[in-house]
């Protein structure tokens, strides 16, 4: 049997969709579709968000620092030409073991764009839509007002932050 190829330009501009929802598959009616995200590490703390954010990856570059500057704020960044703030929060979120492989995380773009220095680099993971942590016990300072979500996921807890509330906020401890 003969499959006709598509043209490359039809094959990159169309939908895609994966098996499960080809088939009718997909868990969304009754509710325990797994939820799809990123998940990284900053010391023994656990992070997610969701696959839809614009973020980008890149080796961690030289960081210009401030002087007078708070121990987590690493500097700036020259992202093609943009400064990007660079932030590493290991110190905030408690340390813990870090990565061998430093990456950095830029979150947003333009001038709503800021950096996380992370322990190596993110992973797909899916989440069961029932996993939802309500009430976290043991929520980092930082993040308690910035909190979007939390999930158990491989017998750990994954905190989803408000990116846009918590640079804000750590702007502000920086003024």
């Amino acid at each position: 049997m003969a499959t006709e190829l598509l043209s490359p330009t039809v094959a990159l501009t169309r939908y895609f969709v994966t098996p499960d929802q080809e088939h009718g598959l997909s868990g969304i009616a009754d509710g325990s579709a797994p939820i799809q995200r990123y998940g990284f590490r900053i010391g023994a703390c656990r992070f997610v968000h969701d696959v839809a954010l614009e973020v980008e990856l890149i080796e961690l570059p030289r960081c210009y620092e401030l002087p007078n500057s708070s121990e987590w704020f690493c500097g700036l960044v020259n992202l093609r030409g943009n400064l990007v703030p660079a932030l590493d929060l290991k110190s905030l979120l408690g340390g813990g073991s870090g990565g061998n492989r430093k990456m950095l995380l830029v979150i947003g773009s333009g001038e709503r764009s800021a950096a996380l220095v992370i322990d190596g680099t993110p992973d797909h993971i899916n989440i069961d839509a029932g996993s939802r942590v309500e009430q976290p016990q043991q929520v980092p300072e930082i993040l308690r007002d910035h909190l979007q979500g939390a999930y158990e996921y491989a017998g750990e807890i994954w905190y989803q932050p408000d990116y846009e509330g918590l640079f804000e906020s750590l702007a502000q401890r920086t003024a």
